[in-house]
């Protein structure tokens, strides 16, 4: 099903554009997805026919605003949540700042959900030399979140840190304009590079920065002189500051949050939950997934596992993760793996009279073998994409890039993906 009305509503997308404050995002220029839009979308909204199978940052805005248009008269724009902390009582005392009045008003909620995401606050690695480099040429050294566009480093001689898929996005666009090759840094040497692009020079894992020189070092031995920019893409931290008041702390590290069971609700007290904490996944099913379960939950149809039952999945999955700050992680398969498994752990629920279907209210989509087939490629699908250059903009399938479920062998790609998932 999708929207009965047009998903465009322009009054809506404009109030929401000119009413507010601005803040300072993630988002640049030419920001497109890197995941196919037949798999990203929630399960009841469809995209417009005419957007690309990889739409640009502006589409994605505007699909999620009218994904809301039912829900605004419930949501206080320009409201800035200050402080969250328990109550006696069990509650939560939530302060807020009102930023156009500057007003600040508290109000208590029997449950609270963080939402807020985690591309706010960069993360800057402790490399060697960084920080001098910085101090020594303003400027600089500048994170992806400030990125914009590539005219900025035109004729420089760049390096990107970080090869994940903003680096790898972003190293495409400067490229074009800065002196070549542009310098790709990955975790390992040639990590990254995209395959073919003569303009962008795979380097190992930058080790030290020498000011004076302006002199890079990577893994391997690998050095660069005369180097005008650095641009970090090494991603962001868990930043929870109006949590400060909570104990045991979920976020003190910033690179992970603690006591959060199935990436999603807090031990010591399940009233305050988190959604869509994971990395490396296709977030929109994957909150949706994760919404149907609070929703639930909070609702008293589903029961949660005792608090030292799920106090033994975090230690299960930090003995098996090995590093904590890849806690979050969900690298496919166990992205999808963990969508479903939110899926069945709903439909658990009680039914409930006056709720849709027959009182089991609103389902999440359990993905299938075509969504699990799509997920395993989308790296080359969104590869061939690129390939199309400026016509890419036409492309509305994956079949018009060759890519076609039922040519796929039944054999060949049935896989046991749990058994997958367990022996990473």
């Amino acid at each position: 099903m999708g929207f009965e009305q047009p998903l465009w509503n322009s009054e809506v997308v404009e109030r929401i554009e000119t009413e507010y404050p601005v803040f300072l995002s993630a988002v640049y220029e030419h920001l497109e997805t890197n995941i196919p839009r037949s798999l990203m979308g929630f399960s009841d909204a469809f995209w417009p026919e005419e957007s690309p199978l990889f739409p640009r940052h502006e589409v994605v805005q505007k699909y999620l605003e009218c994904y809301a248009q039912d829900v605004l008269p419930l949501i206080r724009f320009a409201a800035q949540v200050r402080d969250v902390r328990p109550t006696p009582h069990g509650a939560w005392s939530v302060s807020v700042l009102d930023l156009r009045t500057q007003q600040q008003q508290v109000a208590t909620y029997d449950a609270v959900i963080v939402a807020s995401g985690h591309y706010h606050t960069p993360y800057i690695p402790a490399i060697p030399g960084l920080a001098a480099w910085s101090a020594a040429h303003p400027g600089s050294v500048t994170h992806s979140k400030s990125y914009r566009s590539p005219a900025a480093f035109r004729n420089q001689k760049v390096a990107v840190i970080g090869a994940g898929p903003s680096g790898l996005d972003i190293s495409r666009a400067i490229a074009g304009v800065c002196a070549p090759p542009l310098l790709l840094s990955g975790s390992s040497a040639g990590a990254g590079a995209p395959p073919g692009d003569a303009r962008i020079a795979a380097a190992a894992a930058l080790t030290r920065a020498d000011a004076a020189s302006r002199t890079l070092h990577f893994g391997r031995g690998r050095a660069a002189a005369g180097v005008d920019a650095v641009l970090l893409c090494t991603g962001y931290e868990y930043a929870l500051p109006f949590l400060a008041g909570v104990r045991p702390a979920p976020g003190a590290d910033g690179r992970r949050v603690a006591h959060a069971y199935r990436h999603v609700f807090f031990v010591p007290a399940p009233t305050l939950a988190f959604v869509a904490l994971p990395r490396r996944v296709v977030p929109f099913p994957l909150a949706e997934a994760q919404a149907a379960v609070l929703a639930r939950v909070y609702a008293g149809r589903l029961a949660l596992p005792a608090a030292k039952d799920m106090e033994r999945w975090e230690g299960e999955e930090l003995r098996r993760k090995g590093d904590v700050h890849r806690f979050h992680d969900l690298p496919f398969p166990e992205d999808a793996l963990y969508i479903n498994e939110f899926v069945d752990w709903a439909a658990e629920a009680s039914p409930r009279d006056g709720l849709e279907n027959d009182g089991h209210g609103k389902k999440p989509l359990r993905w299938g073998e075509r969504e699990f087939w799509m997920r395993a490629r989308f790296a080359a699908i969104k590869a061939a994409f690129v390939g199309k250059g400026e016509g890419r903009v036409h492309v509305r399938t994956v079949e018009e890039l060759g890519f076609a479920f039922e040519d796929a062998s039944d054999e060949k790609d049935k896989v046991d993906h749990k058994a997958q998932a367990d022996g990473r």
